[in-house]
């Protein structure tokens, strides 16, 4: 049902996350066939010996928006999806930081400075993430349900928030990353105007 609900929303990308493991890979395999949206994961390698092996994962989508080109990468946590998940041993996986710098690294040689990373690392890691690469502009987050808000809306509901909506942290040429993340199960719409 849930690949069903996406592929009606039309989305741009989707990032694999640790519990897309939950039904094992030859189940993941099967959403994957289901959607009609890219899915990202550039540091999931599956080998030959998996079922995902011949799967549409892909490291990173570029998408033209006003005339101009916008790459999205996707990053996943991988001791977490290793220790939570029903990942066999023929998907490996690359670590975090490097395969997104790699990934930046490609794209920038294409020439395209506009970057999004769909990072399902957790809040922290998306932090350490933003001030370790250079290039990246967003980081849209997820796996550890972080509740931010810049309004005050969340406090006014009796919510406590963990950060600002959008956390600013700066790369490693001082230069402004914007980290989103909207809390957890639906249960907020997060919204970044960008120019």
């Amino acid at each position: 049902v849930d690949i069903k609900v996406l592929n009606a929303l039309n989305l741009d990308a989707y990032q694999i996350g640790n519990h897309e493991f939950d039904e094992g890979e030859k189940r993941l395999a099967e959403l994957i066939e289901m959607a009609t949206f890219p899915i990202l994961g550039a540091n999931i390698h599956p080998t030959a010996a998996s079922p995902l092996a011949s799967s549409r994962i892909l490291p990173y989508v570029i998408k033209e928006i006003d005339g101009e080109k916008v790459a999205i990468i996707g990053v996943l946590k991988v001791e977490k999806t290793r220790e939570s998940s029903m990942v066999t041993d023929a998907v490996k996986f690359t670590e975090e930081i490097s395969t997104v710098r790699d990934q930046v690294k490609s794209l920038t040689d294409q020439k395209i400075n506009k970057i999004i990373v769909l990072s399902h690392l957790g809040y922290d890691f998306d932090q350490k993430l933003a001030a370790s690469v250079e290039e990246i502009d967003v980081i849209v987050g997820g796996d550890t349900h972080t509740r931010l808000d810049s309004t005050g809306e969340l406090s006014k509901l009796g919510i406590e928030t963990e950060g600002a909506y959008p956390t600013v942290v700066n790369n490693p040429k001082g230069k402004p990353v914007y980290i989103v993340q909207a809390w957890e199960y639906a249960k907020a719409l997060g919204r970044l105007q960008l120019d």
